[in-house]
This record gives C-alpha cells, sequence and structure tokens, in this order.
C-alpha cells in the first residue's frame, strides 16, 4: 500500500493524508503539524495469536456484587441519616448476583474469609 502524500496538506480545501479536503483554517493555530505527526502508515505491527490472547485476558474489568437494589424517590432518599434502614426485598440466604464489565456472570452466597467478606460461586449465568 502507498504511503499518502504531504505535498497538499497545508493547502486550503486540498485534500489531506486521509484523502479528505480539510476546510481553510481548520488546522491548528501554530501552523501545521510535524509530518510525522500527520503520516499514516497503512499497517499495524503483527502480533502472535498467542501473545494476543494473554494480552486479552489480561484486562481487568471491574467485578461487583449486588446485595439487592431498589428505586427510590428523591424524598425518600434526602431522608436517610446515621441509623435509618433500608428494607430491600431480597431474603437472608438468596443468591447474590456478580457482574463483571456490566453484565451477571454468576451467583453465590456471602462467605466470611478472616475478617473480610467474599462470595462463594455457586452457579454460573450463561
Amino acid at each position: 500500500m502507498a504511503e499518502p502524500s504531504l505535498e497538499n496538506a497545508n493547502q486550503p480545501d486540498a485534500p489531506g493524508p486521509s484523502g479528505i479536503a480539510t476546510p481553510a483554517g481548520s488546522g491548528d493555530a501554530g501552523g501545521s503539524a510535524p509530518a510525522a505527526a500527520v503520516q499514516e502508515t497503512g499497517t499495524s505491527p503483527k502480533i502472535s495469536r498467542k501473545d494476543y490472547t494473554r494480552n486479552l485476558l489480561a484486562i481487568e474489568v471491574p467485578v461487583l456484587v449486588t446485595l439487592a437494589s431498589q428505586r427510590k424517590n428523591i424524598r425518600d432518599i434526602v431522608g436517610l441519616g446515621p441509623g435509618s434502614i433500608v428494607k430491600f426485598g431480597k431474603t437472608y440466604g438468596e443468591p447474590l448476583d456478580i457482574s463483571a464489565g456490566g453484565r451477571i456472570i454468576a451467583r453465590g452466597e456471602v462467605v466470611k474469609v478472616g475478617d473480610k467478606f467474599g462470595v462463594r460461586v455457586s452457579s454460573l449465568v450463561k
């Protein structure tokens, strides 16, 4: 694939490196950008499937455990204070939802791990 030409990049209404015409005055106020910053190569570095998989599996996503949720009107929320109790419809012992990246992936039960809380996965969600 041929490299795009930068010859007309600074001319008003001339196609830039991407082949799209740029209106006059649309560049930055300080003049033209260095050619290295504008130049497109058209190729990306090659990465092996093994490296791709390793990199993909290293991505961190938020994991949330939802005890319960409900909607409340602003009047009830403003009325909350120290000692207030918010009652939910979920009963003690019901499985909790485990979400990753905004999607429910499993259900589980609360466990105590030393002086911390944890969740034991009881089922996976398809």
